[in-house]
This record gives C-alpha cells, structure tokens and sequence, in this order.
C-alpha cells in the first residue's frame, strides 16, 4: 500500500514524498517556484539560463565531475524551465537517494557561475532559440502567446531572446540566484521505494546551507487579450494556424468536461477534425489547452488548429454519440499518463492532482487535492474526494458539453483566412 507524506522544514522548503514500496527505483525533483513570467523585461530568458548554468559546475566538482557522478549512479539527471516554475530532476535506484540528493542540492545551492561558462552556455542557449524559431508547428504557440498577451509575463518566450542572453553576466546570474533560489520557494518531491522519515532527514542535512524564506506569493495579473490577425510569412510549404479564445480559470470545475471535449474534437486520430481533414489531406489538426496560462493568470486560454465556424457543421450535438468510446480514451490516457514516478513526483509537487480515481459504476471521475503540511494519507480504494468531478451521465453531460460548444463559438476569434491563402 502507498503512502504520501508531506512535511514543511524549519527553514521553508516543502518535502513531499509518495512512498510505493512495491518498486525498486525513485523519482525525484527539487521544484523552484520561479518561472519565465517572473522576469523583469530585462531579465528575458535569464530563468532558463540560469537552468542551464546549474550544471557548470560549483567550487568542488566540475561539469564532467556532476554529469559522471551521475553516470556511475545509473541514474537520470535533467531539468527543464516553464513560464511558472523550474525543475531539477533525477531518477535513480533506490539505494542511490543520498548519492543523487546531496549533488542535486550541491547544483542548486553553490553553483559558482564562472564567466567562462557562461560565455560557452551563452552560445548553447541562443543556439536553442534558433532551433525553436526553426519548428514551426511549435513556435507558432509561442508566437500567439506573444501577440495574444503582448503585455504580460506570460507572453514572453521562455527562452529569452538573443539579445538579452547574449548580455548576462556573473552578477546577473548570482542576484536571480540570491533573490529566488531559496527554501522557501523549493519543494522536493520524490515517488517510489522511498522513506519520507529518511528523506526529510538527508533534506535536513544537504539544504541546510540554502537561505531560509517563504514562497514568493505571485500577483495574478489580469491578461488583457488581444484580438485579430497575427501573422510570420514563412518560405515552408505548410501553414501553421492557431485560433484562440478565453477560456476556463484552473478553479472552474468545468475545465474537466472542457478536457472530454478537446478530446472528442481533436485529441486523438479517431476525432471528428482529424477524420474530417485527414480525407483531403489539406490539414493536420491538433487541440492544446495551454495549460500554463490557466494556471498563472487566473483565466484560461483554449487553442486549435482550424476554423471555429466549421465546427458547427462538423461536430453538432452528434457529438454526445460518442461519450462513450471517448469516456474510456480519455480514462486511458489519464491514467496511462499518473502511472510513472516521474508523473506522480510531478504530480506532488506542482500542487496538482496526485492520484486520479475512476467510479465506473456512477460514472464519476475523482481527484485529490494538495496535502496539508505535515499529514499523511494511505491509498483507501475508490471512495476519495469527490470536490474535483467529473459527471458524464447524460443530462448533464449534453447540457455541459453544450454550453462549452457554444462558448468556443461565440467568443471566437473570427479570422478571416484559411491555410491556402497563407500557403499561396
């Protein structure tokens, strides 16, 4: 039986673990509560960046001297940055916990940011921007975030930009440093064949040297949304589209029959877009919720890959005829997507569902929210919190999925082109 615990240090870090002792391996991330979208205009790119140089090296150890150390664990170590947070992340034996943590807090804590390293990473990152400009089908999101939020942190691309990378200096790197990377905004959180006791323990003794502080409490500022035309002409044989809308806050319990409903349009290759256009081979369609915006600004946005007004003709209410075989995908996925270490350590630490439960008797599908501090809770069975639901018996699933279509139409962007007027 699996157990997840969670337990604040004297000094303001988080430490969450998910203990499942049927395996024999752990996951687990040191999560800093700092994102692209608390940069200063200044400062674009500089989160990632400073991603990058906590590999470099620190006093003691050497970028090869991390990177083997590593190596002879057989473990996994990566990280990555997003517009709200920054992960540090290993997977490894279980044996290894010690051997993995104490270097992770060693990268995360003392790094030295020589200007030799970052005069190579500089080249490295704005190499990276370059590959990002050259995949279309991706930047195209980052260039609707940019045109669609031209005033918000949000609207800036993690990377940075070219010029801003290529200024950072030591002292840019050692005030974000000094200024985010402390125990207050740092939450560790591990799942696997892992003692909680041990490793709030072994978090005592390796971050006991990192500067206590609380978590850096975000102003959620209100996205003034743009609308009309945005467009980058491209010398590529296909034209990128995105549409977008307001959408669901992260709070809005709606957001779950919002999900059915990307699925049903365009989430698989058995949706009705993908069949419609698969036919004539004109388009290649794919749905995203931006996930990071709902979750930071407080309201949501909801992005496709072709025009809102045929979905009318396309989809119709005939679409509930399908709530079926989709209930089950989506289940599918859900579950297909929470059943490694890495998702659950994830799960833990960004403070979002952390086990997902399916009632196929009454059709409901269950989530439990975040732990308080220091508690414990043991995996019981099905009967779990029902304030996170999803209902898909049929009144109030045609009524819902409904609503929401009729949402996406109304307050739909109407432009006015379609891919062969961009392609020609």
């Amino acid at each position: 039986m699996s157990q997840q615990c969670k337990t604040v240090l004297d000094n303001g870090m988080t430490v969450i673990s998910r203990t499942m002792p049927d395996v024999r391996s752990v996951s687990l991330g040191l999560w800093f509560n700092v994102g692209s979208r608390d940069e200063r205009p200044d400062q674009a790119g500089l989160t990632h960046f400073m991603e990058h140089m906590m590999f470099k090296g620190t006093p003691t150890k050497g970028p090869l001297d991390i990177s083997m150390h590593f190596d002879r664990l057989g473990a996994e170590l990566n990280a990555f940055t997003s517009k709200e947070y920054t992960c540090y992340y290993a997977r490894f034996v279980d044996d290894k916990l010690e051997d993995a943590l104490s270097v992770l807090a060693e990268m995360v804590i003392e790094s030295n940011f020589s200007q030799d390293a970052i005069d190579t990473e500089r080249e490295v990152v704005i190499e990276e921007i370059a590959r990002s400009e050259d995949t279309p089908d991706d930047y195209v999101y980052e260039l609707y975030s940019q045109s669609n939020l031209p005033n918000h942190p949000c609207g800036l691309p993690v990377l940075g930009t070219r010029d801003r990378v290529g200024s950072y200096r030591h002292a840019d790197c050692a005030d974000f440093h000094a200024e985010h990377y402390h125990a207050g905004n740092l939450t560790l959180a591990a799942a696997g064949n892992v003692d909680h006791d041990q490793l709030v323990t072994l978090a005592k003794r390796y971050f006991a040297s990192m500067k206590p502080g609380k978590k850096e409490h975000r102003k959620l500022l209100q996205p003034q949304f743009s609308s009309g035309l945005f467009s980058q002409k491209r010398d590529i044989e296909q034209a990128h589209i995105v549409y977008g809308v307001p959408w669901l806050p992260l709070g809005n319990e709606r957001r779950y029959i919002a999900t059915v409903l990307t699925t049903i349009l365009g989430g698989s290759m058995s949706s009705r877009l993908f069949r419609r256009y698969a036919k004539s081979a004109v388009l290649y369609i794919r749905f995203m919720r931006c996930k990071l915006a709902i979750r930071v600004l407080g309201s949501g946005v909801f992005m496709l890959a072709h025009d809102l007004p045929t979905l009318r003709k396309l989809c119709g209410l005939s679409v509930l005829s399908w709530t079926r075989l989709l209930k089950t995908m989506f289940l599918g996925m859900s579950f297909l997507a929470i059943l490694t270490l890495s998702a659950d350590s994830s799960f833990l630490a960004w403070s979002r569902p952390i086990l997902i439960w399916f009632d196929w008797e009454n059709a409901r599908l269950s989530v439990w929210s975040k732990l308080p501090p220091n508690s414990k809770r043991k995996d019981t069975g099905p009967l779990l919190s029902s304030r996170c639901s999803i209902w898909l018996k049929s009144s109030s699933r045609q009524s819902r999925l409904s609503l929401l279509y009729r949402h996406i139409v109304k307050k739909s962007f109407r432009i006015l082109f379609l891919a062969n007027s961009l392609i020609r």
